[in-house]
C-alpha cells in the first residue's frame, strides 16, 4: 500500500512539473513584419462606347476578368496577450504589379481598337487581430478591417495607326478579412500563413475625349490572397 501511493504521490507531482499550456501571463509589445503570396483578383467590366458621338451607334459589352499574381509587403502594429488570448491593431502596405490589358472592339467602327488597363496603386491596410493559443506553439486567428488604394484607369483607341489614350485616378476603399495560424520561429519571432479576402469599391470612368465616347465600370473588384509573414516581437519574453 504504502508503495502505491509513493507511485500515485510522484505521478501527481510530476503532472505538476510538466510544461503549462494555461498561457498564464499578460504581455504588450510592438511588432513589424514582412510578407509575401498570391493574389487572385476578379471583377465585373461593363463597356458601353458611343462608336461616333451623337450617333445611337453603340458598342456594348459585359465579361469578368481575372488577374493575379505576387504581392510583397510590411506590417506593423501592436498586440496585448492576456493569457491564451491576443488582441492586436495593425496597418500594412502591399505592392503588386500584374494587371493586363484588356482588349475590346468598336465593332460599328472595324479600324479602332481599344485596350483598358486598371492599375491598383500601394494597398494600405488597418486591420484589428483576436487569437487563441491552442498550445504554445500553435494559435488560430481572425483578422478583419479596411484598406484604400489610390488607382487608375487608362483606355486607349487605336484608329488608322494612331492611339488616344485618356486615363482617371480615383481614390479606392474597402474591406478585408483573413483567418490564419501563427507558429514561433527564431527568437521572439513568429511565421504566419493566412488566407484573405477583400472587396473594394466600384470604379467607373466616362471617356469624353474625341469623338469616341464611353463608359467602363468595374464592378465588385475582389481579391482572394494566400501569404506568409515573418513577424518580430519586440520586447516579447
Amino acid at each position: 500500500m504504502r508503495i502505491k501511493n509513493l507511485l500515485a504521490l510522484s505521478l501527481v507531482s510530476a503532472l505538476g512539473a510538466a510544461p503549462s499550456i494555461t498561457l498564464a501571463k499578460q504581455e504588450f509589445n510592438f511588432l513589424l513584419g514582412v510578407q509575401g503570396g498570391l493574389e487572385s483578383r476578379k471583377a465585373e467590366v461593363h463597356s458601353t462606347y458611343n462608336v461616333i458621338a451623337g450617333t445611337s451607334t453603340f458598342n456594348d459589352t459585359r465579361n469578368s476578368v481575372t488577374d493575379s499574381g505576387m504581392i510583397l509587403g510590411a506590417l506593423a502594429g501592436l498586440q496585448w496577450q492576456c493569457d491564451r488570448f491576443v488582441y492586436g491593431l495593425e496597418g500594412g502596405v502591399d505592392f503588386q504589379s500584374f494587371e493586363k490589358n484588356r482588349s475590346y472592339l468598336l465593332t460599328n467602327l472595324p479600324t479602332a481598337t481599344g485596350t483598358v488597363v486598371y492599375d491598383r496603386g500601394p494597398t494600405f491596410t488597418l486591420a484589428g487581430r483576436v487569437g487563441w493559443f491552442v498550445t504554445p506553439f500553435f494559435m488560430p486567428y481572425l483578422k478583419a478591417g479596411g484598406q484604400y488604394s489610390e488607382d487608375e484607369m487608362t483606355f486607349v483607341i487605336t484608329q488608322s495607326g494612331s492611339g488616344r489614350p485618356s486615363s482617371e485616378k480615383d481614390d479606392i476603399y474597402g474591406w478585408n478579412i483573413a483567418v490564419g495560424v501563427e507558429f514561433p520561429a527564431l527568437g521572439p519571432s513568429t511565421i504566419r500563413v493566412e488566407g484573405a479576402y477583400n472587396q473594394t469599391d466600384n470604379f467607373s470612368f466616362e471617356d469624353r475625349a474625341g469623338n469616341d465616347q464611353g463608359n467602363f465600370e468595374y464592378s465588385s473588384p475582389r481579391s482572394y490572397i494566400a501569404r506568409v509573414a515573418w513577424v518580430w516581437n519586440f520586447g516579447k519574453k
